[in-house]
């Protein structure tokens, strides 16, 4: 029997599960049916529930499953299927889809999962762990992470800024970040420099600690922080974007062309003279430009978390007919 929860309408909070009998969907010769062990919840799945998520990316409309990556096990595979046999622990990020019992999935969207990774743990590679590992190497920020350079993340404790928190760390620069009081003793036993965001007029505190300012400012909150993210740079600084910011939980129009007109402003009175820049990511838009990059660096990950060198904390986890 297939389960999947479904949103029936863009804006409807009442997702429905929706039960299938006798699933047994025929597949192309290249394809894999796959039963799903973990997905991810995130705010992305409430991004795309709102209907503003780029259609350059995803075309599909309601109803649809939503899910926005999976990890599961290959329990049929189709006839010219080379890479993948049955029993295989593999994974995706199919943008829906995920929060189901099966998928179907082709071959080439498909990567291995070693057998010695907790299923719920791999998961949170396939979006969070990759959008930070991507946004420090595969941006603008990659000549500064190399070089150990001084960086700032907007928010250290949300789940993309804790992942580029740690992966920094880990590569050897000097992190500064805004997070509430009780999760400070946490981040410098990371050695991070972290400043509460309720403080008034933290950015010009922070600013003064960094001395000349960091290389890099990554801010993926919402746009009306861009310009504390952009005051931390030094005068050759990029500003780095990213994520479904906070503004589409306030009804905000939340397009990418909409976040271009509220940041040109910065840009144009703030960033340009300075010789500093600002660049957008988005993981679906990476991917789809540059489909081997994704493999390449989650395969990295994935290394990187069997010898133990990054820690994932699952902090729930849920049965699929237990959500609401």
């Amino acid at each position: 029997v297939q389960r999947r929860l479904v949103l029936e309408k863009w804006n409807d909070k009442a997702l429905k599960f929706v039960e299938e009998d006798h699933f047994d969907p025929d597949l192309s010769p290249n394809e894999c049916l796959i039963e799903i062990q973990t997905s991810s919840v995130s705010s992305t799945d409430v991004f795309i529930m709102t209907g503003r998520y780029p259609a350059s990316d995803l075309k599909n409309k309601p109803p649809l499953t939503l899910g926005y990556d999976f990890v599961g096990k290959i329990i049929r595979i189709g006839a010219s299927v080379e890479g993948f046999k049955i029993g295989d622990t593999v994974c995706d990020m199919p943008l829906i889809g995920g929060h189901a019992k099966y998928i179907v999935r082709a071959e080439h969207d498909l990567i291995k999962v070693p057998d010695n990774i907790d299923t719920a743990e791999a998961t949170s590679l396939v979006l969070t762990w990759m959008t930070a590992y991507q946004l420090l190497y595969r941006t603008t920020a990659k000549r500064a992470v190399d070089n150990k350079e001084p960086i700032f993340v907007q928010g250290g404790t949300g789940a993309v800024a804790n992942a580029i928190v740690a992966l920094a760390s880990r590569a050897g620069c000097t992190v500064f970040t805004t997070a509430r009081k009780e999760y400070h003793s946490r981040l410098k036993q990371q050695g991070v420099h972290p400043i509460d965001y309720r403080v008034p007029k933290w950015w010009l505190k922070l600013r003064k600690e960094t001395g000349t300012g960091v290389s890099v400012s990554f801010e993926g909150v919402c746009p009306d922080s861009f310009k504390s993210a952009a005051y931390m740079l030094n005068s050759k600084g990029k500003l780095v974007i990213y994520g479904a910011h906070a503004s589409v939980f306030s009804g905000k129009d939340q397009s990418v062309l909409a976040m271009a007109k509220t940041l040109a402003p910065i840009a144009l009175a703030t960033l340009m003279p300075w010789g500093r820049s600002v660049e957008f990511y988005s993981i679906s838009t990476t991917r789809r430009k540059h489909p081997t990059w994704f493999k390449e660096d989650l395969t990295t990950l994935f290394e990187c978390l069997s010898r133990g060198e990054i820690k994932i904390e699952v902090t729930e986890r849920i049965k699929l007919g237990e959500v609401n």
